[in-house]
This record gives C-alpha cells, structure tokens and sequence, in this order.
C-alpha cells in the first residue's frame, strides 16, 4: 500500500506533468487575438501570486520549519515551480509577454511585505502557526481566483490548471488548519 503522502506527491506530478503537456500541446485558444480576457488575467495574476507561494515555501525550507510545514511547503515548491512554467508557455503561445505590475495588483490572498519579513523573523513552531495561516488565506486567494476563471474563462489549458490549483490547494489547506 502506497503512504498517503506519497499519494498526493504522486497525483501532484501527475497533475503538473498534465498541465505543462496541455501548454506544450496547444489548447482552445491559439493567439492573444481569440483568448478570453479571463484567461489572459488569470495567467497573469497566478504568475506572481504562484511566485510568492514558492518564496514562502522557500522560508520554511531553510531550517526554521518542522517537518510538517517543511513537507507541505516542499510540496508547494515542487508543483508551483512547473506550473509557472506552463503558464509562461501558455502566455508564450498566445503571444503575450509577462506583466511585470501583475503582482502589484491586489490580488486575493497575496501576503504584504510586512508580513513576510515578520514570518523571516520567526523559527520554530511560531513560524509553523503563522506560516500555516499566511499560506491557508494564500491558497483561499488562489482558490478564489481559479473558480473565477472555471466560470469566465475558455482555454482548456487553463481549466486544467484551475482545477488543479482547486484541488490540490483545498487537500493543502485541510493539512495546514491542523497547524494554523
């Protein structure tokens, strides 16, 4: 019988590996010209808001977190890196450049600078509680943004991406209201 952990790392990659073979493949849209402004938007914004999963991951892979948090941020790391590759192809494919003030634009569940340079400062299991409720809104915050685009959005590649996003991230949040 395979660990429940191992599981998920599994069916993570799979989901990953599906996702960067729909952006490498092609999908519904083919150029900026036919894609929905929907799509287009969530692209832009789950770049940066995927980009501030992995720096948070990338605090509690340094030695402050315990072994829980550091197994669910490794999991992060480990499937939101590939996934900003699929949406750099995605945009790639349709023609668009990445937006650069994306991140400065108020989306659901980003973290403020103040808040990740007081987690910077934490070790220990005051890390683990306040990384785990940082990162739960954060994940709330792309949950939200991906169901936006199950409803207004068009791109089958995006769907896929969304509806990873929604099912991994809930499996996420469950473990970390354990934490939080």
């Amino acid at each position: 019988m395979i660990a429940p952990h191992r599981v998920r790392r599994l069916a993570r990659a799979a989901v990953t590996l599906a996702v960067a073979g729909l952006a490498a493949c092609g999908g519904s849209s083919g150029d900026a010209a036919g894609v929905a402004d929907a799509d287009l938007e969530f692209v832009q914004h789950m770049i940066p808001h995927h980009e501030q999963a992995v720096e948070m991951a990338a605090l509690a892979l340094d030695g402050r977190a315990g072994a829980t948090v550091a197994a669910i941020a490794a999991e992060i790391r480990d499937a939101q890196g590939p996934e900003i590759d699929a949406m750099r192809a995605i945009l790639a494919g349709w023609g668009e450049e990445e937006d650069e003030h994306a991140a400065h634009m108020g989306m659901p569940g980003m973290v403020a600078e103040d808040d990740l340079a007081a987690l910077a400062e934490l070790t220990g299991d005051d890390f683990d509680r306040r990384w785990a409720e940082l990162m739960i809104a954060h994940h709330e915050g792309a949950i939200e943004m991906a169901r936006e685009v199950l409803a207004d959005g068009a791109d089958a590649r995006v769907r896929a991406l969304a509806e990873a996003i929604v099912a991994v991230q809930e499996r996420e949040i469950a473990a970390l209201r354990g934490i939080a």
